[in-house]
């Protein structure tokens, strides 16, 4: 079963480690840990940046 990116719906998402993913359309790094799904933007060094407040889920914002 495919990924699917929880921002931008996309499913060209990779994994990253054991328990990572990244999405390759709009470039954010994701986990779920304890059953929170945790977001990450990487900065231009590579060092990932919490984002929080999360942004909305594409659902949310197509309005689907």
């Amino acid at each position: 079963m495919a990924m699917e990116c929880p921002i931008c719906g996309t499913r060209d998402v990779g994994r990253v480690g054991q328990h990572g993913f990244f999405c390759r359309e709009c470039c954010v790094e994701f986990t779920w840990k304890n059953g929170q799904l945790a977001l990450y933007r990487p900065d231009e060094e590579g060092e990932l940046i919490p984002l929080d407040p999360p942004v909305p889920p594409a659902s949310e914002v197509m309005g689907t």
